[in-house]
């Protein structure tokens, strides 16, 4: 494909932030994903071109990572450099393979059980790093993530390489923290003494792996021409959506990562049409059953059924067995279901304008 990312016009989201739909969405009550609270800002496209922001203001980042926060700035603004280009045939791509490989992992990892602070090809870097600090996992985060667009941008011969070996990095962190800890998870609605406790697990690097696959598919030929890329949504993007751990008494783990996972999903259904109804039938099959109380998850998931049916074509919804569980999924949220974050959420569906008409030209 071609770069880590297009230029592509956005309207503004009903959260503040921006949606590729070109219908501009209407006034929507409160109940909403929560990560729809927040103000993400600009396109993923643009988020990733900014990335590798100074942090010397943020007091809560040793020493040590900011070095390792430099280094990583330090070789992206070398790849980036225009006289770059002139000096590629001569790089050692293996080298080069070599280290793009150790930033995705450690990317990844960030904010997670297994959190490393210091990349290993960095000089003097200790063996077994310390733990980072919160303050500290958005610095190193956003340096090994420039790092990693900055290699992908200009090694188009690394490119399938590193897909591959994102997506099994993103994968094995999620397999990894699926699973809260009792000493790891937070407490924030029964907190008795001492107020509420924050969880140790953040995934911000996972969060930030999806948003470059996101630019990366964003950046794909279309319409897609090769299975290669479509696997990146089979074989990644649709069974991270299976955890059902909570991080604390109101946050599903999903939440931590569920933004830039959301909207790689609906980049790739644009890129491919076509999959959109499996796409569908695999999200609907993600919905946590009502006797393990994760409304949480369900206004997660609502939030993205309704994204991928403003995407959806009308033949999306020609096969009768995934319009039938698209509906009967619908139904149980706000007729059977008996919490009302969920209830309203699902009824909020019915204020988009894309997804009524969908809806109409199926009707029988």
């Amino acid at each position: 494909g071609a770069g880590p990312g297009t230029n592509k016009p956005m309207t503004a989201a009903p959260w503040g932030g921006t949606t590729a739909t070109g219908v501009q969405p209407t006034n929507k009550p409160m109940t909403v994903a929560p990560w729809m609270k927040s103000n993400p800002g600009s396109s993923v496209q643009a988020t990733l071109a900014n990335e590798g922001a100074s942090t010397s203001d943020n007091e809560a980042v040793s020493e040590e990572v900011q070095g390792a926060v430099a280094a990583c700035n330090f070789m992206r603004d070398v790849l980036n450099a225009e006289e770059c280009a002139e000096v590629l045939p001569s790089v050692d791509h293996d080298r080069i393979a070599t280290v793009a490989a150790d930033a995705i992992q450690r990317l990844c990892s960030v904010g997670g059980l297994n959190s490393s602070a210091v990349p290993a090809y960095i000089a003097d870097a200790p063996s077994t790093p310390a733990a980072l600090r919160e303050g500290e996992q958005q610095a190193v985060a956003k340096a090994l993530k420039g790092l990693v667009v900055a290699i992908y941008s200009r090694f188009l011969g690394l490119r399938a390489g590193m897909r591959r070996k994102l997506s099994q990095a993103l994968l094995a962190t999620l397999l990894a923290n699926q699973n809260v800890p009792r000493g790891h998870a937070g407490v924030r609605l029964h907190a008795l003494d001492g107020g509420a406790v924050a969880s140790t697990i953040t995934l911000v690097g996972l969060a930030a792996g999806l948003e470059v696959l996101t630019g990366i598919t964003r950046g794909f030929r279309r319409p897609l021409t090769t299975h290669r890329h479509l696997e990146l949504l089979w074989d990644c993007m649709v069974p991270m959506h299976a955890p059902t751990a909570m991080v604390d008494d109101r946050t599903p783990l999903l939440e931590l990562f569920h933004r830039p996972l959301c909207l790689g999903v609906v980049a790739m259904v644009e890129s491919h049409p076509q999959c959109v109804g499996s796409v569908l039938r695999s999200l609907v099959t993600h919905f946590p059953a009502s006797s393990t109380a994760n409304s949480s998850k369900e206004v997660l998931l609502l939030h993205e059924l309704e994204m991928l049916l403003e995407h959806c074509p009308p033949e999306g919804l020609g096969e009768p067995e995934v319009r039938d569980m698209v509906l009967e999924t619908m139904t149980a949220c706000f007729a059977g279901s008996k919490n009302f974050r969920v209830a309203e959420r699902a009824l909020m569906m019915f204020q988009s304008d894309s997804v009524v008409s969908l809806l109409r030209h199926h009707q029988q």
